[in-house]
């Protein structure tokens, strides 16, 4: 490795590293466990540090991620955000591994470097660095999992098969769509290692003894790709077998890596609500994890075979539902987590806000149609077939499974390295040109054709038109607001809203609209109308909340944060949007938790089953209110010797406090040299943390607040 080519790969490096911990700064910092996939992966990695695994969810989760996150717990503290941190920092260095693709498949630096960039760059995997998902790790291990491959392919190697047979058995055990990948990789080196004859052979073949030891040779190769094969297998085997083992003794019946599959696959066959419903009912009342897979795939074959047409049709749209835009959220109006100021809401890994989520179509257009050139003016099809036979295999399980943007990340990252390739084919034109017939040029343009057109079939949709209709409608009411011409602002937006019906955001931008101008009623129409078309959109139901304490009908807000809440989301991601959005006034009393107190605390758990009122910090918490010049007292209660930091700012009184277990009063009085009888004033506590309850509430809580009033 010549020393060039070392600091660019640790630039590249520091590059991922630097955009990963950049993501990590505004997507992770909160602390919030999301619902979910994140929340159960979390559960598995508190229940490890705990001496045991978290076996009585829904189903189980395979084991390494859960593995890694208690690692990083174990090292940081119970601490979500520096976990996260980590996460990111460890992401980053992956991307040596498409360096390494990279040189696999092409044996040229200048393709791996690339290679390493694009993925150190490419926002849709950058992005899942700092979330609570297996996908970072999951795309690094399988990236090494195919480099092996490829390099077998050319070599064969045992100790190289082994290896990569333990990699593959991590991957399946992070994800278990790597698990019925093993036989197919086992398969490649059977299939595509060419019969070269051995040294002795060869050495026959110059002295005339072809007929003889010759055909030995060939058998002696022959006979290595099987041992190459089975040496795979043992490898993968070495990592799945230990676990399958575990869940055999704990849940008495074979269990190779989780048992959520057939569940996915049974919801990718949901045909509405109330079919829904009736199959949990019927899968979840089976106490045995493994069982209920079991009864989630006869429903799903049976429904199959009730209906092949409406299946083959499911099959087609989850295929178009895997491949889709990041940004077609927007254009749809099934935007859930990003408020139309731009802002994070909640985390919900894929979908960004609308500017990082153009640039990351960008990207992933762009990555695909230069993937799709390289993949056809490849040099050694060989070496590409791991890689298109792991693409195949993920696309067609997802098309019978379920499908949507954060599955495909696996897949498509395969085509990160033949980007890099295409992108420097102009480089080296005339040497391609020099090499290949004319007759071979035209079949491979021809497979860059048919890659193209089938790809724009998967992203287009019809929506896109109607949004662009919308839009058009609607941009009068910008030129309009500009002008202060409130009247024909709101005649150009009501069109747009007609124009595009089913897009939420065209009721919930006539909804701002008519908040900002005071009309309350008006507004509370158009959220509810936004709510009706995309009933899991945060920002509609956190306006309704908000307009109902405005109205002083507690009962409407409640309800409004409780639909929140029955999606998980009343966490402290969205208690830190709300904080900065703050769309009431502050008030002399603040009960975190309750609809009145909504945007005005942050840094603190979700409701917890020992609370009737009030709430749980994360360690670092934050409460504003009105106090009008008097002193603040503070209502907490916390574990027995734990110490406490309350402080009221700006520049009142600061106390630390030990608690004793029972209701403690602590009072801060604000400075009399620099009050003012309006002044908003912040009150913040810090103290230690520690786990609350590891089934109930598995959270890392300071103390509890109960109430913050000014006297």
């Amino acid at each position: 490795m010549t020393p060039w080519y070392g600091l660019a790969v640790l630039g590249i490096v520091a590059l991922a590293v630097a955009l990963r911990v950049w993501f990590w700064s505004w997507q992770a910092t909160s602390g919030a466990v999301q619902p979910g996939d994140p929340e159960e992966y979390y559960r598995a990695a508190v229940h490890l540090l705990q001496g045991g695994y978290h076996d009585t969810g829904k189903w189980l989760r395979p084991p390494v991620y859960p593995v890694l996150l208690a690692g990083l717990f174990a090292v940081g503290g119970l601490d979500v955000a520096q976990a996260l941190l980590g996460q990111a920092i460890l992401s980053g260095v992956g991307v040596l591994a498409f360096v390494a693709l990279g040189q696999a498949l092409f044996q040229r630096r200048d393709v791996a470097l690339l290679s390493g960039l694009f993925a150190a760059s490419f926002v849709p995997l950058a992005s899942f660095g700092s979330v609570l998902f297996a996908e970072a790790l999951f795309v690094i291990l399988m990236t090494m999992a195919l480099t092996v491959m490829v390099h077998l392919i050319e070599k064969p190697r045992l100790w190289l098969a082994l290896a990569g047979g333990i990699i593959f058995g991590l991957a399946a055990l992070t994800r278990a769509t790597a698990l019925y990948f093993v036989p197919l990789a086992a398969m490649m080196p059977l299939v595509l290692t060419p019969l070269v004859k051995s040294e002795e052979a060869q050495l026959a073949d110059r002295a005339g003894w072809q007929w003889l030891i010759g055909v030995i040779g060939v058998r002696v190769r022959a006979g290595q790709r099987w041992a190459v094969a089975v040496m795979l297998v043992l490898g993968a085997a070495l990592i799945i077998g230990p676990w399958a083992l575990r869940n055999y003794l704990v849940h008495e019946r074979l269990i190779l890596a989780d048992t959520n599959g057939g569940i996915s696959m049974w919801y990718g066959m949901v045909r509405g609500e109330d079919d829904r419903e009736a199959g949990e009912a019927l899968i979840f009342a089976e106490p045995n994890l493994a069982d209920r897979q079991k009864i989630a795939v006869a429903l799903t074959v049976e429904r199959i075979q009730e209906d092949p047409a409406w299946f083959a049709l499911r099959t087609r749209l989850k295929l178009a539902s895997l491949f889709l835009l990041q940004s077609r959220s927007f254009f749809v109006g099934d935007v859930v987590t990003i408020s139309p100021q731009d802002e994070q809401i909640a985390l919900s890994a894929g979908e960004n806000p609308r500017w990082l989520s153009l640039i990351a179509d960008a990207q992933y257009i762009f990555m695909m149609l230069a993937g799709i050139v390289g993949l056809a003016f490849a040099p050694h099809w060989r070496r590409s077939v791991p890689l298109m036979t792991w693409f195949a295999y993920g696309v067609t399980l997802s098309a019978i499974t379920v499908a949507h943007h954060r599955l495909r990340l696996p897949l498509i990252s395969v085509f990160l390295p033949f980007a890099a390739y295409a992108a420097l084919l102009p480089f080296a034109g005339r040497a391609t040109q020099q090499i290949m017939a004319p007759s071979e040029r035209r079949w491979r343009l021809a497979v860059v054709v048919i890659g193209w057109l089938i790809f724009f079939a998967l992203i287009f949709s019809t929506r896109y038109v109607t949004w662009a209709q919308g839009e058009r409608a609607a941009w009068p009411a910008r030129a309009a607001l500009a002008q202060g011409d409130w009247a024909a602002a709101e005649m150009a937006l009501l069109q747009a809203a007609e124009t595009n019906p089913t897009n939420a955001n065209r009721q919930i931008a006539l909804g701002d609209f008519a908040f900002e101008r005071g009309d309350l009623a008006k507004a509370e129409t158009h959220f509810l109308a936004a709510v009706a078309l995309e009933d899991r959109s945060l920002y509609a139901h956190a306006m309704r909340a908000w307009i109902a304490v405005l109205d002083d009908r507690l009962t409407d807000a409640e309800a409004s944060l409780t639909r929140i809440a029955s999606y998980g989301r009343n966490n402290n991601d969205l208690y830190v949007w709300a904080w900065h959005a703050q769309r009431t006034p502050a008030t002399n009393r603040v009960v975190p938790g309750a609809p009145a107190a909504f945007g005005h605390y942050r840094g603190f758990a979700p409701a917890t089953f020992d609370l009737e009122e009030g709430r749980w910090t994360l360690g670092e918490a934050s409460v504003r209110l009105a106090h009008g010049c008097n002193p603040v007292e503070v209502s907490l209660r916390g574990p027995v010797g734990r110490t406490v930091e309350v402080a009221l700012h700006p520049d009142g009184e600061r106390q630390n406090v030990r608690l004793d277990g029972s209701l403690q009063v602590v009072s801060l009085a604000p400075d009399p040299a620099t009050c003012e009888e309006e002044m908003i004033g912040e009150v913040t506590l810090s103290s230690p943390t520690s786990l609350l309850d590891l089934e109930q509430a598995p959270w890392a809580v300071g103390v509890q607040v109960l109430l913050v009033e000014a006297r």
